[in-house]
């Protein structure tokens, strides 16, 4: 029983190492030389900022009871409902330069970020 619990932590963390590579490997592959992990953030220059909102999901209790058997007892909690709420935000644009580190080929791309 102990080894099946062994093989499959080994397979899980193989998996998520894996995944991992695949996913920041190949978002910072160079367009030139087609090598992964090549790009670096060099330089990150703030273009612009507005203000904007943006959605939040809030739980709120409803007024109503819930009645839940369980095991022979019973249970009683509120129900809760989702609510949708604007709040204010900003969005900044970024500059980004980035160089390969390979074949030191520079690129430029845009970032949009909401905080």
């Amino acid at each position: 029983m102990g080894i099946e619990i062994i093989i499959g932590a080994a397979v899980g963390f193989a998996y998520l190492g894996a995944q991992y590579i695949i996913k920041n490997g190949y978002k910072k592959k160079c367009s030139k030389c087609s090598k992964w992990f090549a790009l670096k953030l060099i330089n990150s220059e703030l273009i612009s900022t507005k203000k904007t909102q943006k959605v939040r999901t809030t739980k709120e209790e409803s007024g109503q009871m819930e009645i839940i058997q369980k095991h022979g007892k019973t249970i009683i909690k509120p129900k809760l409902r989702s609510t949708l709420k604007w709040i204010p935000a900003v969005t900044s644009r970024y500059k980004n330069t980035t160089e390969c580190r390979f074949c030191k080929e520079k690129f430029i791309t845009f970032s949009e970020e909401t905080v």
